[in-house]
């Protein structure tokens, strides 16, 4: 309560129908209609300026208030909610639960009035909170909207049996590590053989040459398509049917296959949810799971911390340490007091940095981690491919597959199978890498596609050689020649680093802008579904009271 009283916010707290001394019945859509009550009640007080703050079912009442009391509401903060009641029952407990919520009428739908809000919006995230699962909440669906929204060529454009097949080369790669890792007795558990089943992995003819191609409208997709032709590839049930000799090769290469593999699912994060926990914390879903981690890192960013090595590299600017000084807490939450940071230099961070801001720094860091991980990735995996093609690795069957026949036909049966398991692992990891890669151009391309599009202080800046629309004065740019710019730099590797350092400068921001006056914005926290903010939480939450201009800002301490 000090937190809020202190900044001259009074509170008003009621229980919802059915709660506490609150008659009537409880349910989803009544929620909406208790906060009609209350906003009915604060009118006839005169009160003029409402902030509205709804946690997890709150969630619910506030988006509705916020919606439809513009002429009052000048805050809204949705903590810790769903995007649909639904969509919380469905991936919390599975189907049945969904469809319950449908029969019992029991839905609550948070996108749409979220969406309509006019005032200024903020979303807190746990992403990892057990209650309300990221493929649930409500920041989810909001960056899958506002993709909606933007021009294919603005979107990381990536079809469905792309997605489903970096899915099952995860899964793949799961089984086969377990494999690799298991006891000398290894067996597949029931429950496991029956997941590791759904779906089939065996296909005759893999695509998998994802390539970004740029069509004459200037918009990007990724495609699939080549691969191997009618070479066939194995699958999980053929490793677990052949699991000795899947052990007897790539137990050499199972630490390197699975720190390569890291590099990617772990660096590449939105939102705080990486690749590997969409990719195996929803085996059920994993597609669909891995393109709202995708959406959330186009919007969102990453959410982490710069790491040691320094990503941004040359492109990091003044704001970005600034940021990350404002950020840095213990396992405790309690702020890292450094000998660079003052008590007085975190109050003026606080009065100087903006939301905007944040969202700017969280983006840039994305594309330095997804930079970093093809660049780091593509090492590995040039490593790995001289490993695995090397004649010994193959002559490691010797004592393979028990009962396997030592000469003749069991040799060469046994010699093709090690040869097809071979080009399984390497055909999968090079499917990694260009599907890494594209992600990688995609960053590239979109930001460099428009380049004088960025606030230069004075209105926008007219590349030389261009002209301006009369009616507008806007500069009018000649789209041959920004692609044949962004072609040669997205050419080698080294463009990661002149990518980043195009987006120097105090305008400078990834493409294209988010109109957070529509998306809201979006604060993450680390204490769960039911705990309270942190200090350096509560700090980031009055920075954005202070831009909302609601309650009064305080002139001393570290809030």
């Amino acid at each position: 309560l000090s937190f809020w009283l202190s900044r001259g916010i009074s509170l008003f707290l009621f229980n919802y129908a059915g709660y506490g001394c609150s008659t009537g019945k409880p349910s989803p859509s009544r929620i909406g209609f208790d906060g009609e009550s209350v906003v009915a009640y604060l009118k006839s007080k005169g009160i003029t300026q409402i902030g509205v703050y709804g946690r997890s079912i709150g969630g619910v009442a506030g988006c509705h208030l916020a919606r439809y009391h513009p002429d009052v509401v000048q805050l809204l903060i949705a903590d810790r909610t769903m995007s649909t009641l639904e969509n919380a029952a469905r991936y919390m407990y599975g189907a049945w639960a969904a469809r319950g919520i449908k029969l019992t009428a029991m839905m609550a739908d948070n996108v749409d009035n979220f969406w309509e809000v006019r005032a200024y919006k903020l979303l807190i995230v746990d992403p990892a909170d057990t209650m309300i699962l990221d493929l649930a909440a409500l920041r989810t669906a909001v960056a899958m909207r506002v993709l909606e929204q933007m021009a294919p060529e603005e979107r990381f454009v990536v079809g469905d049996d792309v997605l489903t097949n970096i899915a099952e080369i995860w899964q793949f790669f799961s089984v086969l590590f377990a494999m690799c890792e298991a006891d000398d007795d290894f067996s597949m558990d029931p429950a496991e053989t029956v997941q590791a089943r759904q779906p089939t992995f065996l296909r005759e003819e893999p695509r998998t040459d994802f390539r970004l191609k740029v069509s004459e409208g200037g918009s990007t997709q990724t495609a699939a398509g080549g691969g191997l032709g009618n070479e066939r590839l194995v699958g999980v049930p053929w490793l677990e049917d052949n699991a000795m000799l899947v052990r007897s090769i790539m137990s050499p290469h199972c630490d390197q296959l699975r720190a390569a593999l890291d590099v990617v699912g772990e660096s590449i994060e939105g939102g705080g949810i990486t690749l590997n926990d969409a990719l195996t914390g929803n085996p059920n879903c994993a597609c669909w799971a891995l393109r709202c981690t995708l959406a959330n890192l186009q919007v969102w960013g990453t959410l982490g911390e710069r790491r040691e090595g320094g990503e941004l590299g040359s492109g990091m600017q003044a704001a970005d340490r600034d940021i990350e000084q404002f950020l840095r807490k213990d396992a405790d939450g309690e702020y890292l007091m450094t000998p660079r940071v003052s008590m007085r230099r975190l109050v003026e961070l606080g009065r100087s940095l903006s939301p905007e801001m944040f969202t700017t720094y969280h983006r840039r860091l994305a594309r330095a981690r997804v930079g970093h991980a093809r660049r780091e990735f593509r090492r590995r995996l040039s490593t790995l491919q001289n490993a695995l093609t090397q004649p010994a690795c193959c002559s490691s069957t010797s004592g393979g597959a028990s009962g396997s026949s030592r000469g003749g036909v069991g040799d060469m049966q046994e010699g093709d199978n090690a040869e097809r398991l071979l080009r399984t692992v390497l055909h999968h990891l090079t499917a990694v890498e260009s599907f890494v890669s594209s992600l990688s151009r995609f960053f590239k391309s979109v930001d460099l596609a428009v380049p004088y599009s960025r606030q230069q202080g004075q209105g926008l800046e007219t590349p030389q050689g261009s002209s301006k629309d009369e009616a507008t004065g806007t500069p009018k740019l000649r789209v041959p020649q920004v692609r044949e710019e962004a072609a040669r730099l997205l050419s080698s590797d080294s463009s990661d680093e002149k990518h980043l350092e195009s987006l120097k400068g105090s305008g400078a921001v990834p493409q294209p802008k988010i109109a957070h006056a529509i998306s809201g914005y979006i604060m993450h926290v680390d204490c769960g579904h039911n705990g309270l903010l942190d200090e350096v939480e509560l700090r980031q939450l009055s920075l954005h009271l202070r831009a909302a201009g609601f309650g009064r800002t305080l002139n001393e301490g570290l809030n």
